[in-house]
């Protein structure tokens, strides 16, 4: 197998951008990865059966051309809940505003408010995840 530690910069792009297309196809069909900044302190629940819970939100930003020619932000909040050890990994490490890489899958669910409204809600469930340092990109965490 191929490494990456003895190429050219060029030469090593190459390769990682290939390698992370070859990691993506062969993945299943419901797997997400992000790169964003926390928007919150995580919240930690343990519930019933003495199973934890977290919740926390992700601000993911993309970059367009507005119709008067300028580039505008735009910023999606991502709902996030991670359970059992990686739910208490996330509450002891991450911190409201940090920079974190998630990897996980997305799940839709639908339920029905006290009042009787039937509301949806679309989270990621995160499978694992790494504190990223501010200059790390996309590219550089996905070979991972």
């Amino acid at each position: 197998m191929y490494s990456a530690g003895n190429m050219t910069d060029e030469c090593r792009n190459h390769f990682i951008h290939f390698n992370f297309i070859l990691l993506m196809s062969t993945l299943a069909d419901n797997r997400v990865l992000l790169l964003g900044f926390l928007g919150q302190d995580v919240d930690l629940r343990e519930l019933s059966r003495g199973n934890k819970l977290a919740r926390l939100s992700l601000a993911t930003s993309d970059f367009r051309k507005a119709p008067n020619g300028q580039t505008e932000k735009i910023t999606t909040w991502h709902n996030l809940v991670a359970w059992g050890k990686t739910a208490e990994q996330m509450s002891e490490l991450l911190r409201k505003g940090q920079k974190v890489f998630i990897d996980g899958k997305i799940v839709y669910r639908q339920y029905e408010t006290k009042a009787g409204e039937k509301r949806s809600q679309t989270d990621i469930v995160v499978n694992s995840f790494r504190k990223v340092e501010k200059e790390e990109t996309m590219e550089q965490l996905a070979v991972v």
